[in-house]
């Protein structure tokens, strides 16, 4: 008897650590993935943040990259990665960012069912079966898998004693977000495999309305995500203000006031994002690097 609970106990080991991924198609995955859902514009941005190789070898982690940066070219890269059933990509795009690879993709669907728009999405990028359930005051993501952190404008929940994940919304939210992260362990940074920045051509309005899945340009369907994204710079606007202010009020001054005879500029990065910093500001003025402890 204590031999078959052992096993028992081992197997199920084994199922919880094997979901412990994103989808991991064409050679690639994320670090981070945000997922935005614009119910009322039919629309959804999905970023892969710090793209790694699943592979061991370098060559053919570098044929990868350049088979994903053509298929972006093409807006072909999240067919190929994940088959959505619902969803057709209007412009994607890959690029260095901070010293690590972003993948951005602007998907449209025709399809306004809610329950089965977001049961495809999250089970290809998580790449596990989810449940998606409805109420009046919630909309409700299941899944197996405690190994993906959940964070958004959503209540994430974990039921007691197993691993199964429940994700909840207020019913009646105009943007669902959910930013999904596990931590990967034993991948290959791709970051020097990616020579340059790759994007699929801009489409017109008349392409975007023959793809019938609305008649808004897609810079009108981005508008929401941008003023989303402009919330957040602002909040670290007034965060780093508030900063300076609190540093004036004990010492008299401002950081690095009367210190040089010429503009100070003042970089804040880790120790990963050192080295992309570009210092291309072409009047007289000195450099200050600012360091970030880098958390893992």
């Amino acid at each position: 008897m204590k031999k078959i609970f052992i096993i028992l106990t081992i197997l199920l080991m084994i199922s919880t650590l094997a979901q412990a991924k994103f989808n991991e198609n064409l050679g690639v995955t994320p670090e981070e993935v945000f997922i935005g859902i614009y119910p009322n514009n039919q629309f959804v941005e999905l970023i892969e943040y710090n793209v790694l190789s699943t592979r061991n070898d370098e060559d053919k982690a570098s044929n990868d990259i350049e088979k994903i940066k053509s298929l972006i070219e093409g807006a072909e890269y999240c067919k190929e990665k994940y088959n959505f059933q619902y969803f057709q990509s209007a412009e994607e795009e890959i690029r260095k960012d901070r010293g690590f690879i972003e993948i951005h993709c602007s998907l449209l669907t025709q399809n306004k069912n809610i329950i089965s728009v977001m049961t495809d999405l999250f089970s290809e990028v998580l790449d596990r079966e989810v449940e998606v359930t409805i109420s009046k005051e919630d909309i409700g993501l299941h899944f197996q898998g405690n190994d993906v952190n959940v964070g958004g404008n959503n209540t994430a929940l974990t039921k007691a004693g197993s691993d199964q994940r429940a994700v909840f919304w207020k019913n009646g939210t105009p943007n669902l977000e959910a930013v999904l992260n596990i931590t990967q362990k034993g991948k290959m940074q791709l970051v020097d495999k990616l020579d340059n920045n790759a994007k699929s051509r801009e489409l017109s309005v008349e392409e975007i309305n023959e793809m019938k899945f609305g008649s808004k340009p897609i810079n009108f369907m981005l508008k929401p995500f941008q003023d989303d994204a402009d919330i957040y710079r602002l909040r670290h606007i007034k965060y780093y203000g508030e900063l300076i202010e609190e540093y004036k009020k004990k010492t008299g001054k401002i950081p690095f006031q009367g210190e040089a005879s010429v503009p100070i500029n003042v970089f804040i990065a880790n120790s990963k994002q050192q080295s992309y910093i570009k210092d291309d500001n072409p009047s007289a003025h000195e450099l200050e690097l600012l360091n970030l402890l880098l958390v893992n």
